[in-house]
């Protein structure tokens, strides 16, 4: 019977410590994926408002070396 208990003991802690470990996992697994979501919304958001405001650098106004440096910005993110 002692045996038998013995055994079970040693059967209990290790799935035991799994269960803890899976959920630890997916508390920081859950964490990072909102982080992620929340920096390529970011990301995104950027790109679009640079998208939109980048056409009104290209004036009559604007110096050439602006606007090498804009063309520049374009072939990289098109890229």
């Amino acid at each position: 019977m002692e045996l038998l208990y013995g055994e079970k003991l040693h059967l209990e802690k290790p799935a035991q410590y799994w269960e803890e470990l899976e959920t630890n996992y997916r508390k920081s697994g859950k964490g990072w994926f909102i982080a992620s979501c929340i920096i390529a919304a970011a990301i995104m958001g950027g790109l679009v408002v640079l998208l939109i405001k980048l056409p009104d650098v290209f004036t009559k106004d604007a110096h050439w070396f602006d606007v090498v440096k804009n063309s520049a910005i374009i072939t990289v993110i098109r890229d």
